[in-house]
């Protein structure tokens, strides 16, 4: 029992170490702490750790469920040992967890409110080059605190580019109070391009 509640623990630390860069941006953002940006660094660790995560799960369902039980003999008598209830749930439990923290980065897709728009003229648009800013949950801290100060009406990122296009109203906020608040949440602003509105 202990080795298929191994690969159980495997799988699961696998899968939490793959998924840091994931979940510790949106962790240090509801901690208050400016750390996201840190967390992007593992992101490169996130398939290998997925895939020891996938492998592991895969081989417990193998030794608990297609295996069979093992026989042991002591004293001239011989029986077969079955799996646990509690390999079986422990290993349903890991796999859950797995595929929770596998498409966690999808679920954390949310859309930011748009409501009470200004016109066109009266906003400003900047495009802010964010270094390390490569997905959704990169960009959660960074949406958070936008979003709390006010005057912010658009957030449209580009992960492929890195960039971070924003519409606000210039009256309630600036381009330098945007830059301090991306930096707040613990990523760097590389470059800001302003783009003129076309009326």
């Amino acid at each position: 029992m202990r080795d298929k509640i191994s690969f159980v623990l495997v799988a699961i630390s696998s899968a939490i170490i793959g998924s840091i860069c994931c979940i510790g941006p949106i962790a240090s953002a509801l901690v208050g702490i400016g750390a996201g940006a840190f967390f992007t660094k593992f992101s490169t660790l996130r398939t290998p750790f997925m895939i020891i995560a996938i492998a592991s799960i895969g081989f417990g369902f193998y030794r608990v469920y297609f295996r069979g039980g093992e026989i042991l003999c002591e004293d001239g008598k011989c029986e077969i040992k079955t799996p646990t209830k509690f390999s079986k749930v422990s290993l349903w439990l890991a796999t859950v967890i797995v595929i929770f923290l596998l498409i966690f980065p999808n679920i954390t897709n949310m859309k930011s409110a748009s409501t009470n728009l200004p016109t066109e003229a009266e906003l400003s648009n900047v495009i802010i080059k964010v270094q390390d800013l490569d997905c959704e949950s990169c960009f959660y801290p960074i949406r958070t605190l936008l979003e709390e100060k006010g005057g912010i009406y658009r957030l449209s990122p580009d992960f492929s580019k890195q960039e971070l296009e924003v519409g606000f109203d210039p009256k309630k906020i600036k381009v330098s109070d945007i830059i301090s608040l991306i930096n707040e949440a613990g990523f760097k602003v590389k470059d800001v391009k302003q783009i003129r509105n076309e009326k």
